[in-house]
């Protein structure tokens, strides 16, 4: 209770979402944020249940608590619901990818850097599989907007859909190798690299007609081989590799990059006819 005029022979008591527990007081304290008074004349504030928060000076909790998160935006308008079943709108935060402050509710869950999700209809979040960090997350900003595409703001600029692996631009291909959209060859790029190839390969038959005729150079070599079974070893550093790169789409296993990414300078073997000629 408090007592603020002269003359005044009655305490009053305090309002609901105050409280004062000294005498003699000239004014109520207001209650933290967390706690509420439902009544009046309250000595001290009362605790949240388990779930539920509130804001300064409230007289019922109606907030879902940090970790938690609201999964009914309509409810949010008689606090009433919330507070008296608080495990039916207070849910659990997901355990990946989002941080649920107070007052988070689910369509506007902070979605982190890494993790992608459908729509802001869904508490599902997946990890992002990509190594260039094309899923950007999410701020309170991009999750207001509802539409059908939603999932797509989680992405970075030129990506859309699932986990952000698709190309917005048609002359893009989103590549497994550096994870994120490409652009695609044009013909001016392929025809050099045939004309490299056309020169590579002629030179490499004239050096060889230089060999034989002269030093009897494919003898030599046919007996190198031979005898170190050098095709042999082609053949199962070749196999190794083809295992070794399909692990993860085969059989799900994702090997550490610090295994395979040496693997990747047999990426020119690869002979991708129809992405030479700017097809995704």
């Amino acid at each position: 209770t408090y007592n603020n005029q002269s003359g005044q022979i009655s305490c009053k008591a305090c309002d609901e979402g105050t409280f004062q527990k000294e005498k003699g007081q000239t004014s109520c304290d207001i209650c933290l944020s967390g706690t509420y008074a439902d009544k009046t004349g309250y000595e001290e504030c009362i605790d949240c249940p388990y779930r539920l928060s509130s804001a300064e000076g409230s007289s019922i909790c109606s907030l879902c608590a940090q970790k938690f998160y609201l999964n009914d935006v309509s409810a949010a308008i008689d606090g009433n619901e919330i507070f008296h079943d608080p495990f039916a709108y207070c849910l659990d935060c997901p355990p990946i990818g989002v941080s649920c402050e107070t007052n988070a509710t689910l369509s506007k869950l902070h979605v982190q850097s890494g993790y992608w999700r459908h729509s802001n209809k869904t508490s599902t979040i997946y990890h992002c599989r990509s190594i260039s960090n094309i899923c950007i997350g999410s701020d309170d900003g991009k999750n207001s907007k509802q539409d059908g595409n939603f999932g797509d703001v989680y992405c970075e600029e030129g990506h859309r859909g699932p986990l952000c692996e698709v190309c917005i631009d048609d002359d893009f291909y989103f590549s497994e190798i550096d994870g994120k959209c490409i652009n695609c060859q044009s013909l001016t790029v392929v025809g050099m690299k045939l004309v490299y190839i056309i020169l590579g390969a002629s030179v490499l038959t004239t050096t060889g007609l230089i060999l034989v005729t002269k030093y009897g150079f494919v003898t030599y070599c046919s007996d190198l081989v031979s005898t170190l079974s050098l095709q042999a070893k082609m053949k199962l550093l070749v196999s190794f590799c083809q295992i070794l790169s399909s692990f993860e789409d085969v059989y799900g296993v994702k090997l550490d990059g610090s295994l395979t990414s040496w693997v990747h300078l047999f990426s020119f073997l690869n002979f991708d006819f129809f992405q030479m000629i700017g097809r995704a």
